[in-house]
């Protein structure tokens, strides 16, 4: 999940208006890109994902928003063709202020792992690790001013994406007691996730999943809230997938889907949980599904070939 920063404006010689007019300009891009995702036009996309990062290539905004204005869109937000997104985030990382960014280390990282090298994830996993454990040590409030994660949460990550699984859980569980809120959902659905990905503690993960859902969902009173439910509901409908309870995973995932049309990687969870129930003809439609979103979605597309031609 991308976790964005809260950073104040900085001026660097442009005023504040035409600032402000480049990352409406940057918006209105992004959101033509994903109007061509939309509709299956990937490359189309991609040109327009290129012309958006061109016009502010240096700055935070254009790769994860403005935290608190809504308007102002990015690329991680609305992007999902990963094995795109790794050499546009690599080259960003060479500017100052992007790579202070733990979010944008945190979806390199996320998209390595799906269509690159381990080694690769893991090498940057560590660079993650090294800025998280040098903000920690700076008494800035950043932990709970700043960040819509604290950092102790982003530490946890970075450790469960670097290998070292034991010390993210004991980093995640004291994040999780020490914070309320939100930001508390966020880090149960993150360690719930983990868990169920590398099947790990399903019995917690499913604790988690169902915590995190049930209070997104007392507070969900806008879009975005409602987005957010849908996000922890996919990763309910995996943990239950994992256990082995492909009834209620197929019930969550469907959940999940209608409120996350446009995320590839529900798509794969549900075609997943039909194929293990034996609903092949819905597996094959999610299974296509998941590729036109994401064409580097290397998982999706093996298992469309390993599938039964049975239509059942």
């Amino acid at each position: 999940m991308c976790l964005f920063l809260a950073l104040a404006f900085v001026s660097s010689g442009c005023t504040a208006y035409d600032k402000s007019a480049k990352e409406q300009q940057t918006t209105d891009t992004i959101n033509e890109a994903d109007r061509y995702y939309s509709l299956g036009k990937n490359a189309e996309g991609l040109t327009w994902i290129d012309r958006a990062i061109a016009l502010m290539p240096d700055d935070l905004s254009t790769y994860i928003g403005q935290p608190g204005s809504p308007g102002v869109v990015g690329v991680m937000q609305k992007y999902c063709q990963y094995g795109d997104l790794i050499p546009r985030l690599s080259k960003a990382l060479k500017y100052r202020d992007i790579r202070s960014s733990v979010t944008v280390y945190e979806a390199l990282i996320d998209a390595q792992q799906r269509v690159a090298s381990p080694t690769q994830a893991e090498a940057t996993a560590r660079q993650m690790l090294a800025l998280v454990e040098q903000l920690m040590t700076k008494p800035t409030g950043a932990d709970s001013d700043y960040y819509q994660f604290p950092l102790l949460g982003y530490k946890a990550e970075a450790e469960w994406f670097a290998g070292d699984h034991a010390s993210a859980t004991i980093d995640f569980r004291k994040a999780i007691a020490t914070t309320s809120g939100d930001k508390r959902d966020s880090l149960e659905n993150d360690l719930a996730y983990n868990e169920a990905v590398a099947g790990a503690d399903l019995p917690e993960a499913l604790q988690l999943a169902k915590a995190a859902v049930k209070d997104a969902g007392n507070n969900a009173t806008d879009s975005d809230g409602q987005e957010i439910v849908a996000e922890f509901t996919d990763t309910l409908g995996w943990a239950e997938y994992k256990s082995g309870d492909y009834k209620d995973a197929v019930c969550d995932l469907e959940q999940a889907m209608a409120g996350l049309p446009q995320m590839a990687d529900t798509h794969f969870h549900l075609a997943e949980a039909y194929r293990a129930s034996g609903r092949y003809r819905e597996a094959r439609i999610e299974y296509n599904r998941a590729v036109m979103l994401d064409s580097t979605n290397k998982q999706a597309a093996a298992q469309l070939k390993l599938l039964p031609l049975a239509t059942s």
